[in-house]
């Protein structure tokens, strides 16, 4: 099986296209991962093809969940902007906060005087 993970030390985020519209597989999958020691607690969402999984990170750890779910994962890279696009974000960013700025300067002048 593929899948997407997203984890943290303690919390697994997996989404299964398998389990998507398949209540039955998902209840498998949850059976399952309730079964492995230091697991918390598993919910699955057969509407949206993901399990969280919680975990006691001292016990168990995120690749022992996923042999258990024998899927090979397939972890999203961090996305990066370019260059260009982050300094044209920034500016952006800053034009809208001074244009807020130059509207409520007189409000707020108005409002202390």
């Amino acid at each position: 099986m593929s899948c997407y993970v997203h984890d943290v030390p303690g919390r697994l985020r997996v989404r299964m296209p398998e389990t998507k519209g398949n209540a039955i597989i998902a209840s498998k999958l949850v059976n399952r991962l309730n079964a492995l020691e230091g697991i918390t607690s598993v919910k699955a969402n057969a509407v949206t093809g993901s399990i969280l999984i919680r975990y006691d990170a001292r016990i168990v750890n995120a690749a022992a969940c996923l042999a258990i779910l024998n899927i090979q994962a397939r972890r999203q890279p961090a996305r990066r902007l370019n260059p260009l696009a982050s300094k044209v974000a920034e500016a952006a960013t800053w034009y809208v906060l001074e244009k807020a700025f130059e509207r409520c300067l007189p409000m707020i002048f108005a409002a202390v005087l």
